[in-house]
């Protein structure tokens, strides 16, 4: 399972456990050219955990130099996660065109 939550970071998970994974920039190893690639940084067992490390992670990481700034950041960081795990579902009639 992958969730997707912004352009920097995704959450992946197997089985057994879940990952915070962040897109790292390297060169590809054949060609040399410039090249991104999923790293997983952080691990966690449950999807909670992942959550609200990820959210804990995205503040550390941000450039807020304030309260007022951190709690604006709060509210950005509260509304990607919520945008990215909230189901989206398409409901489809038979017969409706």
């Amino acid at each position: 399972m992958i969730l997707p939550i912004n352009n920097q970071y995704r959450i992946a998970a197997d089985k057994h456990s879940r990952a915070i994974q962040k897109l790292i920039p390297r060169k590809d190893r054949k060609t040399g050219k410039p090249t991104t690639e999923w790293k997983s940084i952080l691990w966690y067992r449950s999807i909670e955990q992942t959550v609200n490390g990820l959210s804990r992670l995205m503040l550390r990481t941000s450039d807020v130099q304030t309260l007022v700034d951190a709690l604006s950041e709060v509210d950005h960081i509260a509304a990607t996660l919520g945008n990215a795990l909230t189901p989206q579902f398409e409901v489809r009639v038979r017969g409706a065109s």
